[in-house]
């Protein structure tokens, strides 16, 4: 029988001892890049090696979680989601500092999805690509075109209020989430690309269907967090 002996140790052993030297390398090079605030010297919640603080945010819920970090570290911390560093600051001071007197400085979002067409979003759009976007929309955010926004709202809350009522009305038990899904979906095709869809009634619109598929993206999808 023909066995590897590598410093005194069987081919078995040898393939052991590779796999902890592996797995403790992939572990620390994880772990380096989440020392970044504590060298910084910003309070925070301790992050789980390449999850970061997802799990604790998912456990705690999105809306519970940043009320009870601030309460423990304060109105400054910093959290990781997944591999990404997020600076929390709820100081109004600093927010007004950051959105208004210095917002040249903090033009760029987070990154979300690694997709090349989702970058091209406003929403995703970074540096000069962005200022492009936003010198072609202002013009849509005049008092005359949002007064015009505004009818086509009402038309999609009445849409939305009808169809409350039918299942009032039916005594039939009905999905709210599914309801103001299809509501949000309306009002974002009516004002954003001028298009009635009216999805509470017609949910097999192709808009509708596209949209659906885009907006089952996770923001605890792992790999959105992972890649970066």
């Amino acid at each position: 029988m023909v066995t590897m002996d590598i410093f005194g140790l069987t081919e078995i052993g040898t393939t052991f001892v590779l796999g902890v030297l592996l797995l403790t390398t992939v572990y620390l090079f994880g772990r380096r890049r989440y020392s970044l605030f504590k060298e910084l010297g910003i309070p925070g919640p301790e992050p789980v090696c390449y999850l970061g603080n997802m799990i604790e945010l998912k456990k705690r819920g999105f809306c519970d979680a940043p009320k009870y970090w601030r309460e423990v570290y304060g109105d400054t911390y910093g959290v990781f989601l997944g591999a990404n560093p997020n600076l929390v600051v709820s100081d109004p001071e600093i927010i007004q500092e950051v959105l208004v007197k210095r917002f040249s400085n903090f033009t760029n979002r987070t990154p979300f999805v690694g997709d090349k067409i989702i970058k091209q979003a406003i929403t995703e759009a970074r540096d000069d690509h962005w200022k492009y976007l936003r010198t072609v929309l202002a013009p849509s955010y005049t008092s005359h075109q949002m007064r015009g926004m505004n009818t086509m709202i009402h038309t999609c809350a009445d849409n939305l209020v009808e169809n409350i009522e039918t299942f009032a009305e039916s005594k039939e038990i009905c999905d709210i989430k599914t309801l103001f899904s299809a509501y949000t979906i309306d009002v974002i095709a009516a004002t954003g690309f001028g298009i009635m869809v009216d999805s509470q009634k017609n949910p097999n619109d192709a808009m509708v269907k596209n949209l659906k598929q885009i907006l089952k993206i996770s923001f605890f999808t792992p790999v959105i967090f992972l890649s970066r």
